[in-house]
């Protein structure tokens, strides 16, 4: 439970920090690839 709670709360930080489009979609990818 705190692992997908862990999980949530990067994606919220991935979400609201402010960065270009094109990074965005690598950050997702790259915390995907690390959580698998």
């Amino acid at each position: 439970m705190t692992k997908s709670k862990a999980f949530r709360g990067k994606i919220s930080i991935l979400i609201h920090r402010p960065c270009c489009p094109t990074g965005r979609p690598y950050s997702l990818i790259r915390l995907f690839s690390v959580e698998n």
